[in-house]
């Protein structure tokens, strides 16, 4: 009866363990935008392969407060027989507004002449004194709602 009542309160810990065990929380997804060590540029950095027809591209909504300082692309490193290896589209923005305010910057990924995005990123700005960014949110947009 002894062995009986060890072996259910071991089955019952060990029942116990594998909600704890499924409930690990999953990596978090590596950031994709950051911002200098001043807050005055921000730096997004987004999966891309132009091989497949589509690109980035940016809008502001207010254009007088952010611009575009620099924009390239950087293949991943592959063996040079490889065909349609994907990279990283880098682009970085800076603050032009005079005084403070808030500025969105979407991001969508498609097809030259295509209505249809594969994916779409906003970024939500607030501008500060001496044109210091903030980021109040970053989120990739559900194109299915």
């Amino acid at each position: 009866m002894k062995k009986f009542i060890a072996l259910l309160a071991l089955v019952a810990l060990i029942l116990a363990a594998i909600p704890a065990y499924a409930r690990e929380e999953q990596p978090a997804e590596e950031a994709w935008y950051e911002l200098d060590e001043e807050s005055r540029v921000l730096t997004v950095r987004l999966p891309a392969n132009p091989t497949t027809g589509y690109e980035w591209n940016f809008d502001i909504s207010d254009p007088a407060a952010l611009e575009l300082l620099t924009m390239e692309y950087t293949g991943d490193e592959a063996d040079a027989q490889m065909v349609g290896v994907g990279g990283q589209w880098v682009a970085s923005f800076y603050s032009t507004l005079e005084g403070t305010g808030e500025v969105d910057l979407t991001l969508t990924y498609q097809r030259a002449g295509e209505e249809a995005a594969g994916e779409q990123r906003l970024i939500k700005i607030a501008i500060g004194e001496n044109n210091q960014l903030q980021v109040l949110a970053a989120e990739v947009v559900d194109l299915d709602a």
